[in-house]
């Protein structure tokens, strides 16, 4: 087990823990923006060490799929990958961080993904039925930020 969080370098990052279960982060955005910065969820700062894919990779050798949920922290994330490894990957979008998500796709355009696709439901055995080239998923992918509703899986292969 590795007992950091993953970003875009190796080095020591604040962490938000939440006391609801599954969406503590490292995105300061997620805990002022999201869908759940309200007083319901409580956030405690914790300073964590953080590592990259690249370096999960050298450990650990090149995956046959990736998986990426970090609650907002996704596009970080994905900088800490300067070359495509696995066939496929996927990682979590929440409306509130659409145009992240689209630069996040835009990056893995720029690592050798050509096509995209996305799902409405956060489960990574469920794979879209339709993907798209980088031109036609920026006209498919549609979300409104100021709703804070929707979120889902993106693919790339």
């Amino acid at each position: 087990r590795i007992f950091k969080a993953c970003s875009d370098k190796v080095e020591d990052i604040p962490f938000y823990a939440c006391t609801t279960n599954t969406i503590s982060t490292a995105a300061k955005s997620w805990v002022e923006n999201s869908r759940f910065s309200n007083q319901e969820h409580k956030w405690v700062e914790v300073t964590v060490g953080s590592t990259t894919i690249d370096e999960l990779v050298k450990e650990f050798g090149v995956p046959d799929h990736i998986k990426i949920d970090v609650e907002g922290y996704e596009e970080t994330t994905l900088l800490g990958m300067t070359k495509k490894y696995s066939p496929e990957i996927c990682f979590e979008w929440a409306e509130e961080e659409g145009d992240s998500a689209v630069r996040c796709v835009e990056y893995l355009k720029n690592l050798g993904y050509d096509e995209f696709g996305y799902i409405i439901t956060d489960s990574y055995l469920v794979k879209p039925d339709k993907y798209f080239s980088l031109k036609e998923f920026k006209e498919e992918f549609s979300y409104d930020a100021e709703r804070k509703t929707e979120w889902g899986m993106i693919w790339a292969r």
